[in-house]
Order: structure tokens, then sequence, then C-alpha cells
């Protein structure tokens, strides 16, 4: 009888026990999945800043060899042109930036123009919006991206 008794002792600790890890852990259990996703927000927003960054000083490091640079209608886009001289005769390249729409589901894009021949479009960023935009003299990029942030940067 007492060791029916015992037992009887032993699973009653034992189920209020898995009770209280239970409890613990579901009330736990919401914060550290919380705080993975902050985390794996964090990696992301960390990630696409660099290569927003790099992507943004390959543009600056180009736009510094045009020899003129035009912002197109409505700051959708600019258009940096400068010629080369290849076979005996100039050509004129224009290389041309711009944005596809207004929302967070537009892309900016970059294609090439060789004398008046267009070439393949390429996507630079893509769910972002923006604008060109000069002021002081100085040609200005006003850039957000899906993650709610916005950046502003300068060429010349």
């Amino acid at each position: 009888m007492k060791k029916d008794r015992k037992k009887g002792i032993f699973l009653f600790e034992a189920v209020i026990s898995l009770g209280i890890f239970a409890v613990f852990m579901s009330l736990t259990l919401p914060f550290v999945k919380q705080s993975l996703q902050i985390k794996n927000t964090v990696r992301k927003e960390l990630r696409y800043n660099r290569n927003f960054i790099y992507v943004i000083e390959n543009i600056r490091q180009e736009t510094e060899n045009f020899s003129e640079i035009n912002i197109l209608p409505d700051g959708k886009g600019i258009e940096g042109i400068h010629e080369i001289y290849q076979n005996g005769k100039y050509k004129k390249i224009k290389t041309v930036y711009k944005f596809t729409g207004s929302m967070y589901g537009s892309q900016l894009i970059r294609y090439v123009v060789v004398n008046g021949e267009k070439f393949k479009d390429d996507i630079v960023f893509e769910k972002v919006k923006g604008k060109f935009f000069e002021e002081d003299g100085f040609i200005k990029l006003k850039i957000a991206y899906k993650i709610s942030k916005e950046e502003e940067y300068i060429w010349k």
C-alpha cells in the first residue's frame, strides 16, 4: 500500500511539473518567436543596406565619367552622356537610370543607348520608389525602399 501511495505522489508531482513547464513554455514561446523574427528582419535589412550602398557607389562612380547629366521629366531618372572615340569616329553614349513606377513595386533600371540604339535593360533595384532632382547645383536622388527607409544621395 505504501508503494502505491508513493507511485501516486510521484505521478502527481510529475503532472504538476509538466503543467508548470507547459505554462512556462506557452508564456515564453511568443517572445522567442518574436525575437527570431526581429533577428531575421535586421539581418535582411543589413544585407540590403550593404548591397544598396555598394550599388549606389557604383552609380556615383559611373556618373563621374559623364560629360553631361540631364534629369528626365518628373525626376523619374537621369541621363548621362559621354562620347568615346572609336575607329576614327566619335560615338555618343547615353546611360539612363530610370524609375519605372511611383509605388514600392517599381524598379530602378539602367540601360545604355549607343548612336540611338537601345541595349538591354538591367534592373538595379526592385521594390523601390525614388526621384532625381536638382538642388543648389547638385543632382540629388531621394530613394525609399520597402522597409520604409528613405535615403538621399548627392552627385556633383
